[in-house]
């Protein structure tokens, strides 16, 4: 999601959370093998199979062993065993009170803290005991692990069995394991003479899982080699598609505006520098390019210049391209915007000088409109400097690209010094005019005359500070009528 200001924005990026999974702590056994026979001349090891069943990682898991019910052995699992994975550790059975001839009974437990299940948490196995075995070939396996590519219908277990013994095998049998399950077993007809080798091939066929890994046994009697068998992962084929998906803004016939293209990357890889285009009608706006990675999107912000607009409808089409595109149907959007023809106006008015014996201040305000349309009915106001309206009017219309002056007499109440707050409707804010009150024209000039400190009295005596024009006064004993 977008917060959106004029040529700005901000990315919110929202997570939902998936509903939370209860943990089950779930250690199960689920076989013993590696033996025929427990052999009092021997050492008797078996392998014991386990399985994390629950759906957390579990550490801390032991696994003991007891024959025939005594305790034999306590061996603690080191790693963490994750959710669905098997391993085995190995014990060595002791023979100690056992008799040739009897059957004996291995039981194997694991013990983890917490586990929600204890019906699977041992498994047994019984083995007739015997003292001394015949003399039995011995073997050694080796095999490499598997990388098996994508899209393969098989793959093939190669293994090297060796008689590392000093009498032949005859018969011999070799299973292969994926984990506790057996794939195949293979019976060998010919005979494999003391510190002979043989090569054996499994062939295992699919499907199989893309990016995981697997793990299979080749065991022959009691000799085992692991493969680690790994599933390429499905390879990525580069998709490049953009896509725009709004236009905003507000374009004006009056001055430049800056209209904003969204675009989309519906692909799987980053692009750099595709390049968008805005054009109303044929006429070319502008351009800009934008660099969204896979999966995100990019925006860009073209100017367009008013003098290419027209009154009335114009359709924008915004377009994005870049080289390999896969889906040109998404590459292109229109917007379309009515545009009226509206006045822009502003004002000036020049600070005013008035005589003391002026009684009305005039205030001339000259309004130019720069729009496109004509302004009708623009009101202009005079206010004090405390706020007070003084005086108003109002002009009929003004042409576009015109100017007209607006004169408004206000009544003068200033002795010295002050200002005014001159407002037009349409224009934001106002104006301030400074105010100057000077002496009038004939007072300045008798004072020029005669000095600063010259009297003047009408024709009845009175003493006065101000004169009128046409007025007959005595000045320094003399008469004299003011011009």
């Amino acid at each position: 999601m977008y917060v959106q200001a004029p040529k700005t924005q901000a990315e919110v990026k929202i997570t939902v959370k998936p509903e939370p999974v209860v943990p089950v702590i779930d250690m199960a056994l689920t076989t013993i093998h590696g033996l025929g026979k427990i052999d009092l001349q021997a050492e008797n090891k078996v392998s014991v199979w386990y399985k994390n069943e629950g759906n957390v990682d579990v550490q801390g898991v032991s696994i003991s062993v007891a024959v025939n019910g005594t305790a034999s052995e306590t061996k603690a699992i080191n790693a963490i065993v994750k959710p669905e994975e098997t391993g085995y550790i190995e014990f060595t059975l002791p023979t100690d009170g056992l008799t040739a001839g009897e059957t004996a009974t291995v039981v194997a437990t694991v013990t983890i803290e917490g586990d929600a299940n204890a019906e699977n948490n041992s498994v047994e196995q019984s083995y007739e005991v015997v003292d001394g075995t015949p003399a039995e070939p011995t073997f050694s396996i080796t095999a490499e692990n598997v990388t098996v590519e994508y899209g393969a219908e098989s793959f093939n277990i190669v293994a090297t069995i060796k008689n590392t013994s000093e009498v032949t095998a005859n018969g011999l049998t070799v299973r292969l394991l994926k984990g506790i399950t057996e794939v195949e077993t293979k019976t060998l007809n010919e005979s494999l003479a003391a510190g002979a080798e043989v090569e054996v091939t499994f062939t295992v066929a699919g499907p199989f899982e893309a990016g995981t890994t697997a793990y299979y046994y080749v065991q022959v009697a009691e000799a085992q080699a692991n493969v680690e068998v790994t599933f390429a992962e499905e390879p990525v084929q580069p998709v490049i598609d953009l896509a725009i998906t709004s236009i905003s803004g507000t374009p004006s016939l009056d001055a430049t505006a800056y209209l904003t293209v969204f675009v989309e990357n519906k692909g799987n890889v980053d692009v750099q520098n595709a390049t968008v285009t805005l054009k109303a009608g044929e006429k070319l706006l502008g351009t800009g390019t934008v660099s969204p990675k896979a999966g995100g999107s990019s925006f860009c912000s073209i100017a367009v210049a008013a003098d290419k607009l027209t009154v009335g409808e114009n359709t924008f089409t915004a377009t994005v391209e870049v080289e390999g595109d896969v889906d040109l149907t998404n590459n292109t959007l229109e917007k379309t915007y009515t545009l009226t023809a509206e006045p822009v106006l502003s004002f000036t008015a020049n600070d005013i000088t008035v005589g003391k014996s002026d009684t009305e201040i005039p205030v001339a305000v000259i309004v130019k409109n720069t729009g496109k349309g004509v302004a009708k009915n623009v009101a202009v106001k005079v206010y004090s400097e405390a706020g007070a309206e003084l005086g108003s009017t109002t002009i009929e219309t003004i042409a576009a690209g015109g100017e007209k002056t607006a004169l408004i007499m206000i009544t003068n109440t200033f002795t010295n010094k002050g200002k005014l707050q001159i407002w037009v409707a349409g224009v934001d804010g106002v104006k301030w005019v400074n105010v100057t009150v000077t002496e009038s024209t004939a007072i300045a000039a008798i004072k020029a005359q005669y000095g600063e400190n010259v009297k003047i009295y009408t024709l009845t005596g009175k003493l006065v500070d101000n004169v009128k024009k046409g007025g007959l006064y005595i000045v320094n004993g003399k008469k004299m009528v003011v011009k």
